[in-house]
């Protein structure tokens, strides 16, 4: 076999493998009929929503549809960013839903392991404990080294255990993802990274040729 021969073949095989990586993200278990349920009414609970969050969540926690998670457009952001959950807050996980910004329109599911409506087949051998797709389209031109993803909280952690062991893990995630900007210690601790390297795998598709989010 020619060296020309290896690399065709090299090529081909790593060419379906990023095609198995895209599709598993749009994978759905046809047995699993929970994970979009369009027959779930979608409640009004607009009369319950807190925008306070010194006293407590956005929704009441015996108002939230999945137990001890609640998945909800943060109320800083809630003026400009929409989902066809505003009524209810709550958004389901392991649901598509719609959403929609000043930047950015589109779709989305939060799958979470653990719930009645989680596809267990597709976290199998896999170590995640959740996963964020979106399938959206800008409106307006954005270099993408100024789209972040990560965690960014509100008040400072208490409780923390000793700054060496901080450090410590800090450096570690760095090592692990250069691009990082953490700090632990700070009054909104937060940890985030360039969404060109901490995303899994990005399809870049023409409109019209996308290929839909499970429903």
């Amino acid at each position: 076999v020619s060296d020309t021969q290896l690399l065709q073949k090299n090529h081909n095989n790593n060419q379906q493998a990023i095609s198995d990586n895209i599709m598993s993200l749009f994978h759905k278990n046809k047995k699993n009929q929970n994970v979009n349920d369009k027959n779930r009414p979608i409640v009004d609970n607009s009369s319950l929503y807190n925008t306070n969050m010194e006293i407590g969540p956005p929704l009441p926690v015996t108002h939230w549809v999945d137990h001890d998670l609640l998945l909800c457009v943060h109320p800083l952001f809630s003026d400009y960013i929409h989902t066809n959950y505003d009524r209810q807050v709550a958004i389901p996980l392991n649901t598509v839903f719609e959403f929609d910004s000043k930047l950015i329109a589109g779709t989305a599911i939060i799958r979470a392991v653990g719930l009645p409506s989680t596809d267990k087949s597709y976290f199998k051998g896999r170590s995640r404990k959740m996963d964020c797709t979106f399938q959206c389209t800008f409106k307006r031109r954005i270099c993408f080294d100024r789209l972040y993803t990560g965690q960014i909280f509100n008040h400072p952690f208490t409780k923390l255990p000793a700054q060496y062991l901080i450090s410590a893990g800090v450096k570690v995630l760095k090592s692990l993802a250069p691009s990082l900007r953490a700090d632990i210690n700070s009054d909104t601790p937060h940890m985030i990274s360039p969404l060109a390297s901490a995303a899994q795998v990005f399809n870049v598709c023409k409109p019209g040729h996308e290929t839909p989010l499970p429903t």
